[in-house]
């Protein structure tokens, strides 16, 4: 792996900074009959009904609290997350001056004690549920992506307990349900912990000043990117692009969740745009990955073509109509993703199919963000596996992709820098 330029930097910063200042954000989800029902993500957890017992219960030196790794223990964690990790820092943003400003705006007198603000910027667990060193001053901590530690903590800390449970269960939610455990190994289910928070915010948020959180699984799982990293992941070939995949599919059913529910409720015209062109972006790479993975695409293509013809209409009962069932689409294609084992001739031809595609011009700055960051995660997959001698000239022309995203607004170079890009990709 290559390290990051100043400018792969530069933009690791501006993500982080709409990380940390991400404010209420709430998982949504579309009932039957089309009317917008947001649910906190910590909602899921809690209904189990274990104790969440805080991050300090992490802590101790021969737990996680160490100052280095060991093969297969992350004796680690806690330090490198209760250090640069942004999301120690996500309780604390609600009380600085941005987060106050868009409080107001949403007639909330206090984040910090607000229920629509919690969800996402701590764990938001009743009292009955709290345990004796549990904080909502910790933010997303062990407990927002790991699940209530409650039955799981101690026999966990047995060297291969985890995956001795992960065999007798079978499955993720067998695991999740008997000890509250959320198996983040899965990279589907670790994709969904994120997208819960990170695609789905509702449109008064918007209106309010909030940012419209952007999301890849893999750009950001990325040790180069996510500074101080508090996990490992294996080191197999293709991993990244098998990652990039997990990441996308979840993203588009998302995503698309998030437009078809604005779509459907009372968001305004710039707010179901924004959401438009998110969902675009990912729905974007995701039919390339489909394509050329062999994967069964479904009507996800012709519903993309009736997505657009509905945008250009404003047409918002069809918007939604037409994003619900692209979700449900890549919904029904998550297992087949899940499954999908990357190598040289897929990652190039993914690759490929990206860079080729208008993503300034049809989808402006979001669709960008998914064109860089495929690009991006597969070509660095590539160079991991096959070791070509280019890599690190290739490398510093995707690096000029990201200038757009420093600035928040697509760069009149960006097309030019695009072709130079195509122009270096293995064929």
């Amino acid at each position: 792996m290559n390290k990051h330029s100043l400018r792969e930097r530069k933009k690791l910063t501006v993500f982080l900074s709409l990380t940390a200042g991400i404010l209420c954000l709430a998982m949504l989800a579309i009932a039957q009959e089309g009317a917008a029902v947001y649910q906190s993500p910590v909602a899921s957890l809690v209904k189990l009904g274990f104790k969440f017992e805080g991050a300090k219960t992490c802590a101790a030196a021969e737990c996680h609290g160490g100052t280095q790794e060991k093969p297969g223990k992350g004796l680690d964690s806690y330090t490198k997350w209760s250090g640069k990790d942004p999301h120690n820092k996500s309780f604390e943003t609600l009380g600085n001056d941005a987060s106050k400003k868009i409080a107001a705006g949403l007639n909330i007198p206090d984040a910090t004690a607000s229920d629509r603000c919690l969800g996402c910027h701590s764990v938001n667990a009743p009292a009955n549920l709290q345990g004796a060193k549990f904080s909502l001053a910790e933010g997303n901590s062990c407990n927002s992506c790991h699940g209530p530690s409650e039955k799981w903590r101690e026999p966990h800390a047995k060297e291969g307990w985890t995956n001795a449970q992960r065999k007798e269960l079978g499955t993720h939610e067998a695991l999740l349900t008997k000890w509250g455990l959320y198996d983040t190994k899965p990279l589907v289910y670790r994709a969904e912990r994120c997208t819960s928070c990170h695609l789905a915010i509702e449109p008064d948020m918007i209106k309010a000043g909030h940012p419209q959180p952007i999301f890849e699984l893999d750009y950001f799982s990325n040790p180069q990117v996510y500074e101080d990293r508090h996990w490992r992941d294996p080191d197999e070939k293709y991993f990244g692009a098998k990652q990039w995949a997990a990441g996308q599919v979840v993203s588009t059913r998302d995503a698309m969740k998030q437009l078809a529910t604005r779509a459907s409720g009372t968001a305004d015209n710039e707010a179901i745009k924004s959401a438009y062109d998110q969902a675009m972006g990912h729905l974007t790479v995701f039919k390339d990955l489909l394509v050329a993975s062999g994967i069964a695409a479904g009507d996800v293509a012709a519903q993309g073509e009736n997505l657009k013809k509905a945008m250009a209409a404003m047409d918002k009962t069809q918007i939604a109509a037409a994003a619900k069932a692209i979700s449900d689409a890549a919904a029904k294609s998550v297992d087949a993703v899940a499954s999908y084992q990357p190598d040289k001739a897929s990652a190039v031809k993914i690759m490929d199919a990206i860079a080729t595609e208008a993503m300034a011009k049809d989808f402006g700055l979001h669709g960008v963000e998914q064109q860089a960051y495929g690009i991006y995660s597969l070509y660095n997959a590539y160079a991991k596996a096959e070791s070509p001698g280019d890599a690190q000239a290739v490398n510093d022309t995707i690096a000029k992709l990201f200038d757009s995203l420093d600035k928040k607004a697509v760069s009149p170079d960006y097309d030019k820098t695009l072709a130079d890009v195509t122009a270096k990709l293995p064929k």
